[in-house]
């Protein structure tokens, strides 16, 4: 009977030692597991990357006004980046530093019939030399014409010195682009940037770990 008890208690005690804080990272639902040390945090974390200017292949005037890249990156969603409707469409973000680009965020410009015209869009990661790494498209359906649609792609962290979106039938609307990632060189000051928001940030809990 005692060696029964003295088993069970054992037990318990190997259960709490292995009980620990899992550290939830991406929003893509990956979790690797690593311990909550603050130097694994660091790493782990994803940052808004802000941008050094942004460009397109041409600008549509629209009753006299120009439709600018820079409407894409001014945080109002009343606004769009729009090229004029010919062929071989560009929209270029380019980057403060190289960066690991983990992924990108584009609100779709048009609405009603107009809603389409962001489909096929290639995203690639494009370093400073042109060497090009093609992230993903963007995939519209008909059920998708909601205004202020967001879609994300994800560029596995690839390195680059400014993102493209490229478009090669369509007039390129773009209505917000925001990059996500970190600094290449760690020194570089990564933690300058800001996280990427409430809806993103990790969540800590206990669970047990067997």
């Amino acid at each position: 009977m005692m060696d029964q008890m003295m088993d069970h208690m054992t037990d318990q005690m190997m259960k709490v030692k292995k009980r620990k804080k899992i550290k939830y990272g991406s929003d893509d639902g990956s979790d690797d597991g690593s311990d909550d040390g603050s130097d694994d945090e660091k790493e782990d974390k994803i940052y808004f990357l802000p941008n050094n200017g942004v460009s397109q292949s041409s600008t549509l005037i629209w009753n006299g006004v120009p439709v600018p890249a820079s409407r894409a990156v001014d945080d109002n969603t009343e606004t769009q980046s729009h090229t004029e409707c010919t062929a071989n469409n560009w929209f270029r973000y380019k980057l403060l530093k190289t960066s690991k680009v983990e992924r990108v965020m584009i609100i779709n410009g048009k609405t009603n019939y107009y809603y389409y015209r962001l489909n096929n869009a290639k995203v690639s990661a494009v370093e400073a030399n042109g060497t090009s790494h093609f992230c993903g498209r963007i995939s519209v359906r008909s059920t998708q014409s909601i205004k202020g649609q967001t879609y994300t792609i994800y560029c596995n962290n690839a390195v680059a010195d400014y993102v493209e979106v490229f478009l090669d039938k369509n007039c390129l609307e773009l209505k917000e682009i925001k990059v996500y990632g970190k600094y290449l060189n760690k020194d570089d000051g990564s933690d300058d940037g800001s996280h990427d928001g409430s809806d993103d940030e990790s969540e800590e809990e206990e669970r047990d770990v067997e």
